[in-house]
């Protein structure tokens, strides 16, 4: 999962296609193995590509992620 959401906070950060979207960290965990971050949302994971600083955390998704509005970017 953490390979995954890797991933794809990569294809958001270097796309290069302008899109309105807004960086919020995730509301729970500290990013350590035994409190990961909780990822919910499309902003969250975008709030991922923008702070390659934490790109070595650990990350949870905890909810299903709709990025079908992402398919143009």
């Amino acid at each position: 999962m953490k390979r995954l959401l890797f991933i794809l906070a990569l294809c958001i950060s270097f796309s290069n296609i302008s899109f309105s979207q807004t960086s919020i960290p995730p509301g729970a965990g500290d990013g350590s193995s035994g409190n990961p971050y909780q990822i919910a949302t499309l902003n969250n994971l975008y709030w991922l590509s923008q702070n390659p600083l934490a790109w070595d955390r650990h990350y949870i998704q905890t909810a299903n992620i709709d990025a079908s509005g992402t398919s143009s970017w």
